[in-house]
């Protein structure tokens, strides 16, 4: 009799949506458990990482401490100026603009309103990865070019150091300033879509983790998967709670934390069940 093995899974994405500072915490809770039970997240064939979601898909590709996400040496300090955040993204709303055009406008507004040194916010995602390097993975890292309005995907082939490319993904307009990389400036992979799912169609399986997802929309190409199946993880209505409403407010994370790693445990069962390969 001819023994015979379970199929080996198809090839497998991960998408790491954006988050702020607050709900870094529960992303990191979540991430925490599920690897803790045995998913293979930072294993899949390709990662996509936006805005926090581009810290979190640097710290598992490198072998990292997640944990070095939580607290202020990861976190910029809050807008000076939230009503500067808040016309960027309002930009993407405004009738008779095209996505192009509201992310060069939302540049625009990012460059003008630069208050501090790009150098800097660099040199903390240096601190948080403790390297330049790319891993040999299949990162995928989301940033918007402020001239063409563009989304640009970094990858190690790419002309961003990996703290460059995490820094540009994360320089939300009137937070950080847009940053500067082999003659373009660069903002927040977000502004548009805040999980760019539409980079990991050549998957079979797709995990979305979506930390915002009760906040900012999908583009329709989030939803063209072309034979992908997605199972998105998001915060159940006591995560969201326990994030509070303030997205900068760090003494938040212990409590989002605590609820990521509530959810991992169901989390993990829906993987299972979805086929997501574990050790």
């Amino acid at each position: 009799m001819t023994e015979t093995s379970s199929p080996a899974p198809g090839r497998t994405a991960l998408v790491l949506g954006g988050s702020g500072p607050a709900r870094m915490g529960w992303v990191v809770g979540l991430v925490t458990g599920l690897t803790n039970l045995g998913a293979q997240l930072g294993k899949a064939d390709r990662i996509v990482g936006t805005s926090g979601g581009a810290l979190v898909s640097a710290m598992l590709t490198t072998q990292g401490d997640l944990m070095r996400l939580l607290g202020p040496d990861a976190s910029p300090a809050p807008p000076t100026d939230p009503q500067v955040t808040a016309d960027a993204l309002t930009l993407l709303g405004q009738p008779g603009l095209d996505l192009a055009q509201a992310r060069r406008k939302a540049g625009e507004i990012a460059a003008a309103a630069a208050s501090s040194n790009p150098r800097e916010h660099i040199a903390r995602m240096h601190a948080l990865t403790r390297t330049a390097t790319w891993p040999q993975r299949e990162l995928v890292i989301t940033a918007v070019d402020i001239t063409t309005g563009a989304l640009h995907e970094w990858t190690r082939e790419g002309a961003a150091s990996l703290p460059e490319a995490m820094a540009s993904s994360t320089a939300v307009p009137g937070v950080l300033p847009p940053i500067p990389i082999d003659g373009h400036c660069y903002i927040d992979g977000g502004i548009g879509s805040s999980i760019n799912a539409h980079l990991a169609t050549d998957a079979d399986l797709i995990l979305i983790i979506q930390a915002m997802t009760d906040e900012f929309s999908r583009l329709p190409t989030d939803q063209d998967l072309g034979r992908a199946t997605a199972l998105t993880l998001v915060p159940d209505d006591a995560a969201i709670t326990a994030c509070g409403t303030d997205s900068f407010d760090l003494t938040r994370q212990p409590a989002a934390y605590d609820a990521g790693l509530r959810q991992s445990e169901d989390a993990a069962l829906r993987l299972k069940e979805f086929g997501w390969p574990t050790r």
